[in-house]
């Protein structure tokens, strides 16, 4: 929205429409930088730091740790959105293993009672062979 504007431009834009207390504050603040008691914002978020220290009782912030978690599940949250679409795909392709697995195993099983079948076959002749020799 802002790209084609310098940082500086859009603190002037926010900073002119202060009121009450915040155009007080920004007055009082711009004095201080001027009389070099504080350092002098540059960005959009260094204002926003400095608002915040300012504005937020310190029992309405939240610790390194609370914030730490909280960016944890923002993160989360972002690659669930993320992988959502890639989900739909990885279950289609999930559900196609699935079910060649499950035609690999009835193959393979299919494979086994024919080798049980043939074995059984060739013993059964292997005795009947035998047999027959010792009748001789």
């Amino acid at each position: 929205m802002f790209s084609k504007y310098s940082q500086i431009d859009i603190l002037r834009h926010i900073t002119s429409r202060f009121i009450g207390r915040a155009c007080e504050w920004w007055q009082e603040r711009q004095y201080r930088v001027k009389k070099g008691i504080e350092s002098c914002i540059n960005t959009f978020y260094e204002l926003k730091a400095c608002m915040w220290k300012h504005f937020i009782p310190p029992l309405f912030r939240i610790n390194r740790e609370q914030k730490a978690r909280i960016e944890n599940f923002i993160d989360i949250g972002d690659a669930f959105i993320q992988n959502l679409a890639k989900f739909s795909r990885l279950e289609k392709d999930f559900k196609h293993n699935e079910k060649s697995i499950r035609e690999s195993k009835q193959n393979l099983k299919s494979f086994e009672s024919m080798k049980r079948k043939e074995k059984k076959k060739s013993l059964r002749n292997f005795v009947l062979k035998e047999n027959k020799r010792k009748k001789r």
